[in-house]
Order: C-alpha cells, then sequence, then structure tokens
C-alpha cells in the first residue's frame, strides 16, 4: 500500500527534500573532485535519479553523472543502467533501448532490465518484440508482476482476449499491494462482463461507469489514494494529453519505491479505460502544482 501522504509545507516534509538536496550536492561535490573515479560519479548519478522524486531537475545531474561514468569506461554496467532508466522516465525511447541492450549485453540474466527494455518497445507498438522480452523476463523471475501485467497489456493489444485473462488471473496472485490487485481486478472484471470485487472481497460501489475515457481518466485521478482530493481541475489540451493541476501533492515526499508504485498503479489504470472506451494512442498525463505550473510528475501508458 502507499503510505499516508504528508503536505508539502509539513516540517518533515521540508527535511526530506533538504537532505535529499544536500545528498546530491556532496555526491557531485566528491565527483568533480575525482574526476576519474568511476564509483564516485555512478553514486552521484544514482543519488541524482533518486533525487527526481522530489525534483524533476534533478535529471540533468543523472545524466550528467552516468555520461561521464560512460566516458570513463563505455560498459560501465551501473551507469548504463542508470542511463537508460534516466531515459525511459524522460520518454527517449530509443535512447533508453540502446542503453539496456548494452546492459544486457553484459548481463543478459537481468529480468527488471529485459521488462524495461520490453516496455520501451511497446512504447515504440513493437509488440512482437515486447512480448518477446517479457517471456524471457518471466522464465528468469515467473513472479514478476510488471512482466506479467504488462504482457497481459499486449495481449488486449492483439485482441487475443484468452492469453490477456490468463495473465491478469496470474498477476492477480502476485500484485505486490492492493492498489495493484484492484488495478488487475478491475481489467478482469472488464473483460469478463461482471462487477469488480474490491480488495476486501465485496463488489466496488455501483456508481454509473464513467461516460467517456476522459471522465474515466478523471475518476482514477480523484480518487488516487489520499492524493485524489488534492486534485483541484483536469484539462484536456489534446485528445490524449491531460494536466492534472493539484495542490500540495506529496508525491515529491514518496521515497523513489513508493513513487514508481503509484505512478505503475495510475497507468495501469489508463489501461484499464483505454480498454474499455477502445481508445488507442499513448496518453500522457502531467501533474502541475497549482500556482507555480511546476510539473511534479509525468505518466504515460
Amino acid at each position: 500500500m502507499v503510505r499516508s501522504g504528508l503536505p508539502r509545507n509539513h516540517p518533515r516534509v521540508k527535511s526530506l527534500i533538504a537532505d535529499s538536496h544536500s545528498f546530491v550536492a556532496k555526491a557531485e561535490r566528491t565527483a568533480e573532485a575525482n574526476p576519474n573515479d568511476i564509483k564516485a560519479w555512478d553514486l552521484f548519478g544514482d543519488v541524482a535519479l533518486r533525487a527526481t522524486a522530489f525534483d524533476l531537475s534533478y535529471y540533468e545531474k543523472a545524466e550528467k553523472a552516468y555520461g561521464h561514468a560512460l566516458k570513463i569506461d563505455p560498459n560501465d554496467l551501473r551507469a548504463l543502467k542508470g542511463m537508460g532508466n534516466v531515459d525511459y522516465d524522460r520518454r527517449r525511447y530509443d535512447a533508453a533501448i540502446s542503453a539496456y541492450e548494452r546492459y544486457l549485453r553484459a548481463k543478459p540474466d537481468d529480468p527488471k532490465v529485459l521488462t524495461d527494455l520490453g516496455t520501451m518497445y511497446l512504447a515504440k507498438k513493437n509488440i512482437s518484440e515486447a512480448l518477446k522480452l517479457y517471456h524471457e523476463a518471466l522464465a528468469m523471475e515467473p513472479d514478476l508482476f510488471a512482466a506479467r501485467f504488462n504482457t497481459a497489456v499486449v495481449y488486449l493489444l492483439r485482441s487475443d482476449k484468452t492469453r490477456a485473462v490468463a495473465n491478469l488471473e496470474e498477476a492477480r496472485k502476485i500484485a505486490p499491494d492492493a492498489s495493484a490487485s484492484l488495478r488487475v481486478e478491475v481489467m478482469l472484471a472488464k473483460l469478463e462482463g461482471r462487477k469488480a470485487a474490491s480488495a476486501f472481497g465485496t463488489t466496488l460501489a455501483a456508481d454509473k461507469p464513467p461516460a467517456t475515457f476522459r471522465d474515466a481518466v478523471e475518476r482514477i485521478v480523484r480518487t488516487l489514494p489520499s492524493e485524489g482530493s488534492k486534485v483541484r481541475s483536469v484539462e484536456w489540451p489534446s485528445q490524449l494529453r491531460a494536466i492534472v493541476v493539484v495542490s500540495d501533492f506529496a508525491i515529491g515526499a514518496m521515497p523513489a519505491a513508493e513513487k514508481a508504485r503509484l505512478l505503475d498503479n495510475l497507468r495501469a489504470g489508463i489501461i484499464t479505460a483505454k480498454v474499455a472506451h477502445n481508445v488507442s494512442g499513448t496518453v500522457e498525463i502531467d501533474f502541475r502544482e497549482a500556482g507555480t505550473g511546476r510539473t511534479v510528475a509525468t505518466v504515460t501508458d
């Protein structure tokens, strides 16, 4: 479960953000003082990438750090994986694919990187390659939820309901938290033509189903655990792009792993809505702070 968020002006949040800034600055100073120390540059990249949970501008520092490490050693696995993650987050699909494939040539038995590589190919609409990579990842780690769930998504895109349902059933067994379980359940219920059961064994509230894809997305963001009440408005500058204006959105106070889980669950909800409303194409949702307009998170499916 995602822990309850804290308002941005809470002392603990301010402390976390200040500590993050201090840690990155220290790692950067150490790396700059030791230009040939690849471990120092890798560490600088790692802490900067984690700090993007608080401030997206740290992607620039992470990229700088990993880039420097790769100049020292073009085959540095830690930097290749890190650079792939930066490119993944910034939706630079070709660059992420290049970094992940170089990493996997040296370490082909990493199922999580195989899964991320598959997702990059899926983003580029290369469904066959994505499915092959997900299968490879699952052969190594059968309980890897992301690979199993994404396999179901691929089969949905192929209109193979039988295999999609089979993979969703497996995903339900290995879902890492109640929110992920609920996303799987909602998708299964839609495919099977029944009401979805909640994590507590009862059917979900029989609200009127969203009439449109946009209505469905707005319901998803407004019902995010602890954070949905902070949504002020949802604007649609284009058919598949939404800007969600928020106040005191606590995603910046979450550890990177929890932030990733929240965004993954949101992404699963978007996919569910797309299936329900027969929407194709890549959806992008930007969360922006009210007043400043600063983007605090971006989600694509």
